[in-house]
């Protein structure tokens, strides 16, 4: 506090303002200085500290704030996952419904049957592969034995 009464005496001083302490007035009579003055004195010292309470104010709550970029990129994505999350529902109740039915005797009887023809197709290709695998035999078997007779 008694800085700030020092700033004031000195700035008053430099506005020409000091007369009023110096020179005593009569002995009721307050000092000759109107309130034009008193706001001149004060007002560097007013307009200091405001602005900077002012900016630590602002830079403070833009710090604790997001930008709008920043928040309007968060809204993107957020309505991202609840579009997302939608979808994983749909899917979810889609399984739930699979996974809480029984197979009927039908639907089974329809997997047994599938299940048999890829057994079929698979029997099928590997009669194929031993019959190539037999002939790829005899062919080599033939070589060989033509080549010990002929040295």
């Amino acid at each position: 506090m008694s800085l700030a009464l020092a700033i004031t005496v000195l700035i008053a001083g430099m506005l020409g303002l000091d007369h009023a302490w110096a020179e005593p007035a009569g002995e009721h009579a307050a000092p000759a200085v109107a309130w034009s003055d008193w706001i001149r004195a004060i007002w560097p010292i007013l307009v200091t500290v405001i602005g900077a309470v002012g900016a630590g104010l602002y830079l403070g709550l833009a710090m604790r704030f997001p930008s709008v970029s920043a928040f309007n990129s968060l809204k993107s994505t957020v309505y991202g996952m609840k579009d997302q999350q939608t979808k994983d529902e749909g899917r979810l109740k889609r399984l739930e419904e699979l996974c809480g039915e029984t197979p009927t005797r039908i639907e089974l009887q329809e997997d047994i049957a599938e299940l048999g023809e890829r057994m079929s197709g698979l029997e099928g290709e590997m009669k194929g592969v031993g019959q190539q695998l037999g002939t790829t035999n005899t062919y080599l078997h033939t070589l060989i034995e033509r080549g010990l007779k002929g040295s």
